[in-house]
This record gives structure tokens, sequence and C-alpha cells, in this order.
């Protein structure tokens, strides 16, 4: 991602301490594997409908092997993994992820 588009994402962080506390708060107090374990990962069988998961290779949040547990926990994913990319896809690689998008939906 460029360093504008990073400037842009942390601007609202940067002019707000109030809104940089909230953030730091809610990273350190949401325990999201333990969501994702308890509440997400076991309902995951009864969704019915053709689900196309789009992960960045590289993200360093939401890892491969979550994306691979979800791939198979899901009926009908589809997964499709753009390399040598990060959390933010739309961002790093619109046109791939729009190609993706825009096969997924015309099958």
């Amino acid at each position: 991602m460029s360093d504008a588009k990073v400037q842009e994402y942390l601007e609202l962080y940067q002019r707000d301490p109030g809104a940089r506390q909230a953030v730091l708060k809610f990273l350190r107090e949401f325990n999201l594997n333990q969501a994702i374990e308890r509440e997400i990962l076991p309902r995951l069988d009864e969704l019915t409908m053709p689900t196309l998961l789009v992960w960045g290779g590289q993200d360093p949040y939401t890892t491969m092997d979550l994306a691979r547990r979800l791939d198979v926990a899901i009926p009908q994913a589809d997964l499709q993994v753009v390399t040598n990319t990060g959390h933010y896809l739309l961002e790093e690689r619109p046109e791939e992820v729009h190609a993706l998008l825009k096969e997924f939906i015309d099958t």
C-alpha cells in the first residue's frame, strides 16, 4: 500500500486522540480468536449459498491458517488467494480482487 494511503487510514487517529485510545482499547480487549472459535466456526456449516473467500496471501492479521479453516468449514466455499498481498486487498490489488468478484458473480 502506498505511503499516502497509509496516511489516509491513520489520519483520523492522528487528529483525534480519543479515537486512537478507543481502537487500542478494543484491540487489547477483544479476543477475535475466541469469538471465531466459539461463535463463528461452529455455525459456518449452516451456510447454504456459494461463498467467495478472497484472502491476502501475506496477511499478518488474518492468516492463511484461518482462510483454510473457513474454506473447510463453509460447505460451498471458494478460497481465492491473492499472492504478495497483505490485509488490505482492495487497496493493494483492486484489479485482481475485482476480477475474482466478477468471475464469482458471473458463474
